[in-house]
């Protein structure tokens, strides 16, 4: 006798994606439009930050990730459904579980990739019209931040089925029987279960950021970035603030991105330097605080230079900071 399972309910889920980020673009380019007439600067920061190109690379991305998870989930749906059909050949069910985690392989790669362009995109709009187009009198970024909020409608009806199907598996997996094809959809589900909890984090922290991430540059900072070529100004730009909005969402993978320099001060106290490598090899040396009371998580940039420039200055930069809290 066939089980009773609820399927996932794909088709509504997808006409809801198709309408979130058909907002989300239009609010993209009303933003876009509207905080660039704040001032020259303003405009020419979207330039040079590429940001329509990069409002248009957002969207392409979104429904790419979109069509690439749809197959993924009708690929479970199929498993799901047959797993509980009482007249299952457990053959017909291995294939199935094959094709899932065929399906998987092959897309989640694609995800990830469309995941860093997203939220590229989106971090670096953000922080457009807060340092360089900020227009007080605009609702523009918050409708913008709580558009997002969209993606995850479904995801109360989702998770929860999803996460009772990998423990079908768990227990199919428990058999004095082993079968790789059990054993090989467990580890594909569990990559896209952790990459698209990742990407519902970032979703989250746009929508309702736990703390405000706020930039401080020194002068020594600014001196640097502007000697770079304008390129490489946008890539570091991009890449640092990337980074940093991990601590919102994904601050374990922030740790792993970053070298902290340790310095032992008196007290028992340490020191929060900082050091994250580009990909052009160039270093940033920044430091991490959160201010409780303004909620607010600042990072203060110092330095960004090449290698062979960075073991001198981060020794200065020690010695400076610290001089008065060492336990030498």
């Amino acid at each position: 006798m066939a089980s009773n399972i609820k399927p996932l309910p794909i088709d509504c889920w997808l006409a809801d994606m198709t309408a979130a980020i058909d907002r989300i673009a239009e609010l993209g380019t009303s933003i876009l439009n509207t905080h660039r007439l704040v001032s020259d600067e303003a405009a020419a920061a979207a330039d040079r930050w590429h940001l329509a190109e990069r409002m248009t690379d957002e969207c392409e991305a979104l429904r790419s990730m979109v069509e690439s998870v749809r197959q993924i989930i009708v690929s479970i749906d199929e498993c799901r459904n047959l797993l509980h059909e009482d007249r299952t050949a457990r053959d017909d069910l291995h294939q199935a579980m094959n094709r899932c985690a065929d399906t998987i392989d092959a897309r989640l790669p694609g995800i990830e990739q469309a995941f860093a362009t997203i939220r590229r995109a989106a971090l670096d709009l953000l922080q457009w019209t807060q340092r360089s187009a900020r227009l007080d009198s605009s609702t523009l970024p918050s409708e913008y931040r709580a558009s997002y909020a969209r993606l995850l409608a479904h995801t109360p009806v989702f998770k929860p089925r999803m996460a009772a199907f990998q423990e079908d598996l768990l227990v199919l997996n428990q058999e004095p029987q082993l079968h790789p094809e059990v054993q090989r959809l467990i580890s594909s589900i569990s990559r896209y279960h952790a990459a698209i909890d990742t990407a519902r984090r970032f979703v989250q922290s746009v929508v309702e950021p736990p703390l405000e991430l706020v930039f401080h540059e020194t002068q020594a900072f600014l001196n640097d970035f502007q000697s770079l070529p304008p390129e490489q100004m946008t890539e570091l730009a991009t890449e640092l603030n990337d980074c940093c909005q991990r601590l919102l969402y994904d601050p374990a993978e922030f740790r792993l991105r970053v070298e902290y320099v340790r310095t032992p001060l008196a007290g028992g106290l340490d020191s929060s330097m900082v050091v994250l490598t580009l990909s052009n090899d160039y270093k940033v040396i920044f430091t991490v605080d959160e201010d409780p009371v303004f909620e607010q998580l600042a990072i203060t940039l110092f330095r960004v230079l090449p290698e062979s420039q960075y073991a001198a200055a981060k020794d200065e930069l020690t010695r400076v900071l610290y001089e008065h809290f060492s336990s030498e």
